[in-house]
């Protein structure tokens, strides 16, 4: 089983403006919807628009989530 890593605290370039969301590297169901979960509740706690949580979201997909994406676009 894959686990849900976090992000460090400070932000570096490219990476997400939120403290510690947790990354997802694209393998395992359950490992997505704890993911989902994860960054849904971060949302909660964060005003900001929708867009602006796709762009949060998406900068901390790693490895075959971050190709899926990539694919998408």
């Amino acid at each position: 089983m894959h686990e849900i890593r976090s992000m460090p605290a400070t932000p570096s370039a490219g990476h997400s403006i939120l403290s510690s969301p947790p990354t997802y590297d694209g393998i395992g169901v359950d490992e997505y919807i704890q993911w989902e979960v994860a960054i849904d509740n971060i949302f909660l706690l964060c005003r900001m628009c929708e867009r602006r949580k796709n762009k949060n979201a998406i900068s901390v997909l790693t490895d075959n989530a971050s190709i899926w994406w990539d694919n998408l676009c």
